[in-house]
């Protein structure tokens, strides 16, 4: 007599996708939501800064980390990122997403995403960025990725290209303090750009917002450090710290060799 538990089950005639068909479908995840420092706040009375500055690449990430002149005034929270071994403190190597402003310059709101956001829940988490906070106009720094780009990155070369939408590429003010990507290039047609990054800006399209996409290459290095800082400093003089290409690539090796 055949053991029905060891036994091979016979094969299936349909194939692996039909299959879930017959199993009920996932629950969906919570939405996300911001945690305020403030208990007052009113989440009625929507935020209105002038600028908003985006860190989602490490090196940007790590930059506004370091500039002291600011204020942790609320926090991303998407349910299925884990808060295990997560710091009271903010920390440039916590899975966190911070909102900072800065103290001189409270019309300025920092946005330091520090975790890996899945395709699917960019869009969520842009919306709701969005609804709660409604600036004039928002910068995103990301990253090249080399699987999304046509062709051979160069390894000696730093590289920055922009996407910006059209209300931004519009936009004749001879004051605007984002006006230092005009000389820039656009990133090249053929190549993708995903993740929160490009949902951010999708969002700023949709809603006639200003928003401009910073990508750069590569992803470590002083050469990039140095790029970032003086972009930073176009926005605002109070973006500023003492940091250099060699304590991010340390910072970077520390958190490789303890992951």
């Amino acid at each position: 007599m055949d053991d029905v538990i060891t036994d091979f089950l016979p094969p299936s005639r349909l194939y692996f996708e039909d299959l879930n068909a017959f199993s009920p479908p996932p629950s969906p995840l919570p939405r996300p939501f911001i945690l305020w420092s403030n208990t007052d706040h009113n989440p009625d009375l929507n935020f209105h800064p002038k600028t908003l500055i985006v860190a989602i690449s490490k090196p940007s990430c790590f930059f506004l980390h370091h500039v002291t002149c600011k204020t942790l005034i609320g926090t991303v929270v998407l349910p299925e990122i884990s808060v295990s071994g997560k710091t009271l403190d903010p920390s440039h190597s916590d899975n966190s997403c911070n909102i900072f402003k800065l103290d001189s310059s409270p019309e300025t709101f920092l946005l330091l995403i520090q975790y890996t956001v899945c395709a699917d829940r960019a869009s969520a988490l842009a919306k709701l960025v969005f609804d709660e906070i409604k600036p004039e106009k928002t910068l995103i720094f990301g990253s090249i990725q080399s699987c999304n780009y046509r062709g051979t990155l160069p390894v000696d070369e730093t590289l920055v290209f922009k996407l910006e939408t059209s209300k931004q590429r519009d936009c004749k003010d001879e004051g605007d303090a984002l006006g230092f990507v005009k000389d820039l290039s656009y990133f090249p047609s053929g190549n993708l750009i995903d993740g929160v990054g490009a949902a951010l800006l999708a969002k700023c399209q949709i809603r006639g917002r200003n928003g401009i996409l910073l990508v750069s290459w590569p992803e470590y290095g002083g050469s990039i450090v140095s790029l970032l800082k003086s972009f930073m400093l176009n926005v605002s003089k109070e973006l500023d710290c003492d940091i250099d290409g060699e304590t991010l690539k340390d910072s970077h090796s520390d958190s490789e060799l303890y992951s």
